[in-house]
């Protein structure tokens, strides 16, 4: 692993444990999302496009991962299994729409299609990106529902943390695309926060 060969105070051990605790955080989000979801049988105001962004992009880390032999990507599976219970409880109590299922048909031939060409490293910036942008939808859901519904805010709380902690790493290693991504998550998530509690009270 490239961890291993690179331990140290570097920027690939610190990556890693960012990583990694990102993943646990994720986890324990993810989980308290299916948890309200299959609870309730309801998906109210849940983001159907950030869901499948999400998975697109963390496959494409665990893809990635396997390529650069990083286990701290490879071992973000975890959120792919626990996003894919996701998107199957939105399919089973909520439908996806034809854009819906067009978006999961283009996520998956672009997967596809990272798996079986040589530029990993743009397939990896792509869905990412592309998950970034997706991360807006669930703000507006929020506004657009008046209330957070079934959305886990732990698991919103946890993304804005994520958010946070790649926006300092970017800063501090002086890699913009890192920090400015960073600084989108941080921003979208603390707004779904934030609209949540104005339409709580």
């Amino acid at each position: 692993m490239i961890e291993i060969q690179n331990f140290g105070w570097n920027a690939i051990t610190i990556s890693a444990a960012i990583n990694i605790l990102a993943l646990i955080l994720g986890a324990w989000g993810l989980h308290d999302q299916i948890k309200l979801m299959w609870k309730n049988g309801k998906t109210t105001t849940i983001s159907t496009a950030l869901n499948i962004a999400y998975l697109g992009m963390f496959t494409a880390f665990v893809i990635y991962g396997f390529w650069l032999h990083s286990g701290a990507l490879m071992i973000q599976l975890v959120r792919v299994i626990l996003l894919s219970v996701i998107i199957y409880g939105l399919i089973k109590f909520r439908g996806l729409s034809p854009r819906q299922w067009l978006g999961l048909t283009l996520l998956t031939v672009g997967l596809i299609f990272m798996v079986a060409l040589p530029y990993k490293e743009w397939f990896f910036l792509g869905f990412t990106i592309v998950g970034g942008v997706a991360a807006a939808d669930q703000p507006f859901q929020i506004w657009k529902n008046k209330g957070h519904g079934m959305v886990s805010l732990k698991l919103i709380f946890v993304y804005a943390i994520g958010g946070a902690a790649w926006l300092v790493y970017g800063l501090i290693l002086g890699k913009v695309f890192i920090a400015s991504m960073g600084l989108l998550y941080l921003i979208l998530n603390s707004t779904s926060l934030v609209l949540s509690h104005i339409y709580r009270k």
